[in-house]
């Protein structure tokens, strides 16, 4: 049985994880050293920023190791990487940010999840050292078409309303992480996300330890933004070949965080993941059901059952086969219906179709240049009978 896979849904965020980098942080202000990330309000004497990276593999004592650094203690979710910022600060206004461009610009009218992760600086209790750190609850993101950088805001509030609210209150939890999470309805074309407080300090939710003339710090780690809505893939063609009963598997993600309930025909198959796998005898429609970030969507995916082989009565063959989009189509069929040649793709689009003129011991040569590598099947058809139906694969 042929059988052709869909790819899997992304995390728009590349590097959410900061795991990634040009090369280790030896100080603080090296967010820019986290590939893909950077501090959208600078200066323009200090173009990369104050923003900080930790890493593992940092120089011991330099103040931005993991898990031990000078603003506190804390490992990595799933690295030894995460980033830093100070979020409030009672002497006027000062703010760090992070920001990075999505992979891909975000779809008008779809719905997004974006979540991340904060850690308040162990620094931020009394008992742990000198430093009086506060807690605040204003840690949220902004969703926008252009890039917020500035060379001559400096480092102030970036005054825009942030989509991405955190609703939990203030956040003091300083060992281990805290999920914020958040859903939003794109106006299309979105493209970069800025983490941080864009509240000025009159209006900031602040939980003040000790020291009133003290500053806010949080560490951040797994930034992700996922579409919400239940995606089952594109439907399928599958070639069955006798008795032979193989398996396709169908679904594009497998969110941690998300649950997942396919059906056939009414009956629940599955309740556990995102991608599975199925062996249908006969065209069947699967429906996924998605529940993630409080929302239920669905979606539904076809997978057709089509013979690979059809009784061939006029010797008619492909070749070479595999081939590099040219290639030759012989047949014996001196009268009758004109004969047509189909390429279908994976998902049944018809991508080529053309006749072939009647005659003994025919040879019609096809040069495809401009379709792209991967499986086909080709179909000859007369009458609407179909008289070869072959899988053919064009490598580039």
């Amino acid at each position: 049985m042929l059988q052709f896979n869909s790819s899997a849904q992304e995390n728009l965020i590349f590097n959410g994880d900061f795991s990634l980098k040009d090369s280790c942080p030896n100080s603080a202000g090296q967010l820019s050293k986290s590939i893909g990330w950077f501090q959208p309000n600078v200066l323009i004497n200090f173009p990369n920023g104050s923003s900080d990276f930790f890493d593992y593999c940092a120089p011991f004592g330099c103040g931005v190791n993991v898990p031990n650094n000078n603003i506190g203690y804390e490992n990595g979710i799933n690295d030894s990487s995460f980033v830093g910022v100070t979020v409030y600060s009672s002497s006027g206004d000062y703010r760090e940010y992070i920001e990075c461009k999505l992979i891909k610009p975000m779809i008008r009218n779809k719905i997004y999840c974006v979540s991340y992760f904060v850690s308040l600086a162990e620094g931020s209790a009394p008992s742990y050292s000198t430093q009086d750190l506060n807690a605040i609850s204003n840690i949220d993101a902004y969703v926008s078409v252009d890039s917020l950088l500035s060379s001559t805001m400096g480092f102030n509030v970036i005054p825009v309303l942030p989509q991405i609210i955190n609703y939990n209150g203030i956040i003091t939890k300083n060992i281990g992480w805290f999920e914020i999470s958040d859903t939003m309805i794109s106006k299309g074309g979105e493209q970069f996300i800025t983490i941080g407080n864009f509240a000025p300090d009159s209006i900031t939710t602040v939980q003040i330890f000790s020291n009133p003339l003290s500053f806010s710090y949080y560490f951040i780690d797994r930034v992700e933004v996922f579409l919400i809505s239940a995606d089952g893939g594109e439907d399928k063609i599958i070639c069955y070949e006798g008795s032979e009963n193989d398996s396709i598997c169908i679904g594009t993600d497998s969110i941690d965080t998300a649950s997942y309930f396919w059906y056939k025909n009414g009956t629940l198959i599955d309740s556990l993941n995102g991608v599975i796998c199925v062996s249908p005898d006969l065209s069947t429609t699967y429906v996924l059901q998605k529940r993630f970030c409080g929302i239920t969507s669905l979606d539904t995916v076809i997978v057709n059952v089509i013979p690979c082989f059809v009784t061939n009565d006029l010797s008619i063959a492909i070749f070479p086969n595999p081939n590099n989009g040219n290639f030759s189509v012989s047949y014996n069929h001196p009268d009758g219906e004109l004969l047509e040649f189909k390429l279908i793709n994976s998902v049944g689009q018809i991508i080529y179709r053309n006749e072939l003129p009647n005659g003994e011991n025919q040879q019609v040569h096809l040069q495809l240049n401009s379709i792209s590598g991967g499986c086909y099947f080709a179909k000859v058809i007369s009458e609407n009978t179909v008289l070869l139906n072959e899988k053919i694969i064009i490598v580039r």
